[in-house]
Formats: structure tokens, sequence, C-alpha cells
């Protein structure tokens, strides 16, 4: 099973459940979220566990690819290439302080993208990110170094 269809799963059970709950009501609340300033609701909470979640992906082993095809004068930048089966974890283990990316990204990629929402919804700042994209460019790349690891 796919991380979308995971998530899609768990999601669709759970407000299978829930009357009073729409989607719309999650990327109303991603949105006022992204759009404030300061400690929102349980944000040490989150913190903890996002940190506990980093610290366990530092352990992967990680490697340093330099593109060597750049020209003479670039400044040599690498990119990491994680040793895991699954490209989402590789993609959250890949930067040494944090990721780009968490779970409410998971969240809106893999359920809420996948729902007939009106456009009229926003999801703040999040709403510009392509998770699904970032994937498969990390999946290429993987494919064209796994052999170096």
């Amino acid at each position: 099973m796919s991380y979308g269809e995971k998530v899609k799963e768990t999601w669709d059970t759970y407000l299978e459940n829930e009357e009073n709950i729409k989607p719309e009501f999650f990327v109303l609340l991603i949105s006022l979220s992204e759009s404030s300033y300061g400690i929102g609701h349980r944000s040490m909470n989150r913190m903890n566990w996002q940190n506990k979640v980093e610290y366990e992906l530092k352990k992967l082993p990680k490697k340093n690819i330099y593109n060597r095809n750049r020209g003479a004068f670039s400044i040599p930048s690498p990119r990491v290439l994680v040793n895991h089966k699954s490209a989402l974890v590789r993609l959250f283990s890949k930067e040494e302080n944090y990721s780009h990316y968490d779970g409410i990204d998971i969240f809106i990629e893999y359920y809420l993208k996948t729902l007939d929402i009106p456009d009229t919804y926003k999801y703040g700042r999040r709403g510009h990110r392509d998770l699904t994209r970032t994937i498969d460019s990390e999946k290429k790349f993987y494919e064209e170094h796994e052999g170096e690891l």
C-alpha cells in the first residue's frame, strides 16, 4: 500500500465516524495556524515529537553526492543520498537540522488534495509546496546513485 493510500484509508475511516467534522475544517485550521505569529496550541508537544523523529532519522547512513557535470567555476554543493527504501523517509532525513516538510504536508498532499474541496479554501504558505514532485525527484536521484552507497 502506498503512502497516499494508507493516509487516505486512515482518515476516511476516522471521518466516517465523525458527523460534525468535514475536511474543509482542516484546511481552514491549517490556513489559520500558518497565518498566525507566536507559539500555537500544543506546539511544544509537536516540537518534542519532531525532535525525537529527527534524532532517529539522523542515524540513517548518508553520503554526499557531488554533481560532476557543473561548470568549472561553480561552488560544489552536495545532494545527500540516504540509505533507506522509502523515498519519504529519505526526504525527511536529508536535512541536517530540520526538514522543509512535516506531517501536515503529508496530510495535505496525500489526503486533503485527493478530496473534492473547492479552490476557495487555501492552505496558507503550505499550499504552494508540492511534496509529490519532491518525492518523485528523490526517487529519481536515489535510482541514479543507489550503487554509490
